[in-house]
């Protein structure tokens, strides 16, 4: 019976993040996966990232995710960029990129997406956030790659309810 508790609460969660992600676009979502990789990351990190996986899964993507996560990058670069010749960019203007083509959000233009910084809070730690999660489903949570060590416990999550 386990077995079947466990595919339901990872159907549970991927379904959660799935509702989070599927309004989104690109931009944001990399936005996103930058603010969980430390505001900083080359484009294979970013298109590895579970989150931009699932975003790919949701658009029915499966080619050309690399090329996708590079025209956003540019796109959306800030105009001071050394790094970048990119003519078409759009506002938000986010990102910049080192001389070793490591992608980093730039700090000075952070402002301009703190609601999706406080989302990455939100989708990092689905228990913080107040999903819904029986003890179990914490306790599984807190032992993924989701959970940020700043997680609530199970105990902290009940008293909230």
């Amino acid at each position: 019976m386990k077995e079947y508790t466990t595919q339901a609460e990872h159907a549970d969660l991927d379904a959660w993040l799935d509702s989070h992600l599927e309004s989104l676009n690109w931009m944001q979502v990399i936005t996103l996966v930058l603010v969980d990789l430390n505001k900083r990351g080359k484009v294979r990190d970013i298109v590895e990232h579970s989150w931009f996986q699932r975003k790919a899964l949701l658009n029915g993507r499966t080619d050309y995710l690399s090329q996708t996560a590079w025209t956003a990058l540019q796109s959306y670069t800030v105009p001071e960029s050394k790094t970048v010749d990119y003519k078409n960019r759009r506002e938000p203007a986010v990102f910049d990129k080192t001389t070793d083509s490591v992608w980093f959000l730039a700090d000075s233009q952070l402002e301009q997406v703190e609601d999706l910084v406080a989302l990455h809070a939100k989708i990092r730690c689905p228990v913080a956030a107040g999903h819904n999660y029986v003890s179990q489903q914490t306790a599984a949570h807190r032992n993924s790659d989701r959970c940020h060590t700043d997680c609530p416990s199970p105990t902290e999550t009940a008293g909230n309810r």
